[in-house]
């Protein structure tokens, strides 16, 4: 089913049973090797003004990703998987959090000062947001470049607890839990709801 590789449907059987806590031949058992160097790809290079130009660059991405896949070799129970990313608060961003982009981590910007009904009155997830549909936009190119070839997986999500961290500060967050237990529970079950809306999106769009 994918070139990178050819025995997918026999290690698929063997997660389906490890989900049903049975083993069809054996545990499962992952490997990735690097190919040898006379058959590895080169890398793309590409030069960018700061990180948040690499981050974004869809088509850089790509290039990447089907170079890594081509350097690779896919033992035993490994699966060629990738994951569109835009970092760890990718799903607070939806909500409008500022994102910061660095050489290997993204990180965002608190938009909540408290836990109050107006500032949550305020608070909305965006499925038009520019994260949103930058993370769209990314599923879709792996989607198309990876038919055949390699799975493409869901983002870092990170809703509950991770989100509202985002949204306040982490230490802020702290000291809601002992100021404000009923907002952060309040705030949960929005986050929550969310997080499904989103899992759903992509999850429609993967499968």
């Amino acid at each position: 089913m994918f070139t990178h590789k050819p025995d997918y449907e026999v290690v698929l059987n063997r997660f389906e049973a490890w989900w049903h806590a049975e083993i069809v031949d054996r545990a499962l058992f992952g490997l990735r090797l690097a190919q040898p160097p006379e058959k590895r790809q080169a890398v793309p290079v590409k030069h960018f003004a700061g990180h948040r130009e690499r981050w974004l660059d869809t088509e850089y991405l790509v290039e990447r990703t089907v170079a890594a896949m081509n350097n690779q070799i896919f033992l035993a129970d490994s699966l060629p998987i990738v994951f569109p990313n835009l970092g760890p608060d990718v799903f607070a961003a939806c909500y409008g959090c500022e994102l910061e982009y660095g050489e290997s981590t993204t990180w965002s910007h608190p938009i909540l000062k408290d836990l109050s009904e107006e500032s949550l009155a305020g608070l909305a997830f965006d499925t038009n947001s520019f994260a949103f549909r930058k993370l769209e936009e990314m599923t879709h190119a792996l989607l198309e470049v990876g038919k055949g070839h390699f799975i493409v997986g869901y983002t870092d999500i990170r809703p509950g607890g991770d989100a509202i961290a985002a949204f306040r500060h982490p230490q802020e967050l702290l000291l809601d839990t002992i100021d404000n237990p009923e907002g952060i529970k309040k705030l949960l079950d929005q986050v929550t709801d969310d997080f499904f809306r989103f899992y759903e999106f992509f999850h429609e769009l993967l499968s």
